[in-house]
Formats: C-alpha cells, structure tokens, sequence
C-alpha cells in the first residue's frame, strides 16, 4: 500500500484532488501496464485509489466519484509446487536450522508467516500448533480464524525439531526460527539469500515458500486424506 501511495504523490504531486480526473489515472494504470507490472499490481492501484476518493468524498475534499478505468485482466497462473523428488532434494541439500524450516514446511503446510511465527510453546512431541503470522517484521494473529490450528508431525520430524528446540533453547530465544537477534526470519530476505540459490544449485523450477503449501495439499490429495477435515483442523498422518 505504501508503495502505491508512493507511486500517486509522484504522479500527482500538490495537484488539487478536484483537478484529477479518469484521464489522469488512466495514463498512470497505461504507463504500469507498459513497464511490464503485473496486472494484479494494477488493480490494487486502483482499490487503492478508491478507499482515497471514498474518505476524500465524505470528507467534502472531492464532490464526486472517480469513474474506474479501464484494467488489465489477471488471467489465473497455474501453481507452482514441488514434487516429492523435489522435496527430498531440497531438504538433503540442507542443513541446520534450514532443514528444519523446509521439512516441517514440507510436512505441515503452514503458510511462511505462519512458520516464521512458530514460538517454542508451539512445539509438541506429537504436533505443531499455529496461533500466530509475522509479516514485515510484526507478529500478529493468522491470516483467518479457521488458520488457528494444530497439526500433527511424523516421530521423524518430532525427532528433528527435539534437537533444535534445544538449540533455540540455549540461545534464550522464543521463535522456532530466528535471527541472531532473536526476532523472526524476514521471509523476504530468506527466500532471495537461502531458498533461491539452493533451487538453483539443484536445478529445480524456481518457486516460492507457498510451492511447500501446494506440495502438501497435492500429496494429502494422493493418499486421498480429505482436505476439507484437514484444513478445519487436525491434519493426521
């Protein structure tokens, strides 16, 4: 949303709201469109400028309505996800703390908020109990009411996270996942300084954190466990 912001103060300036018009934004909406911005990234200038005008309006800053223009459409990408080659390549590959994050995302399907907010208290010897997403930096609560839930592990991955809880512990921080600073993994920066370049060194397509996600629906799906249960609540293997 900053970014957005950002992007209309440049374009506008001090220009009087009452002075811009659908031309205006159009123009914006035709030059992103040719830069090659995602068309998704588009429409969200425009939900942005919207929610704008809809304060300006009952405030008296504007006298009326900012028509829409005219909007790329988003066509639907198919997912990426990894296959389980692909995961057992990515998880081999990797040591520590990074071995740690990729199976219990692998094995758990937790979104990556979701996982770099994991807390030790989350951590059972039987599952892993998600109450809590950070996104830029500020933990807070999940993305929806129904994504407080608990999730059962393997006696492999049980016995995986025993050990690292013994390191977290050692080191006197509260998160699963942590900087040397004891606050969450930025997300961002891990998937540009770890993820990607390990996707690169095995050859493998490269995807983000929600590849794991997409994964472990498809193989929950195979074993024909319903998914439906599965993302209400206790997803047993």
């Amino acid at each position: 949303m900053r970014g957005q912001v950002k992007r209309l103060v440049a374009a506008f300036g001090q220009k009087d709201m009452r002075q811009i018009d659908a031309g205006d934004l159009q123009r914006i909406i035709a030059a992103m469109d040719t830069a090659g911005y995602e068309p998704k990234t588009i429409r969200n200038l425009w939900a942005i400028v919207r929610l704008i005008w809809d304060v300006a309006l009952a405030h008296g800053y504007v006298d009326r309505t900012l028509p829409k223009p005219k909007l790329p459409r988003c066509s639907r990408k198919k997912p990426r996800y990894f296959r389980l080659g692909d995961v057992g390549k990515i998880i081999a590959h990797s040591q520590n703390a990074y071995r740690v994050f990729y199976w219990v995302a692998a094995e758990t399907g937790l979104r990556a908020g979701e996982l770099c907010a994991l807390a030790l208290a989350d951590i059972s010897t039987t599952s892993v109990t998600v109450n809590h997403s950070v996104w830029n930096g500020i933990v807070g609560i999940p993305k929806t009411p129904s994504a407080v839930r608990t999730v059962a592990i393997s006696p492999q991955l049980a016995t995986l996270l025993a050990g690292h809880l013994q390191i977290q512990r050692a080191k006197a921080h509260s998160f699963l996942f942590s900087t040397a600073a004891g606050t969450p993994w930025d997300i961002s920066l891990f998937r540009k300084r770890k993820m990607k370049p390990l996707l690169c060194s095995l050859e493998i397509r490269p995807a983000g954190l929600h590849a794991f996600r997409h994964f472990n629906a498809s193989l929950l799906d195979s074993l024909r466990v319903p998914l439906k249960r599965f993302r209400s609540g206790l997803a047993m293997r």
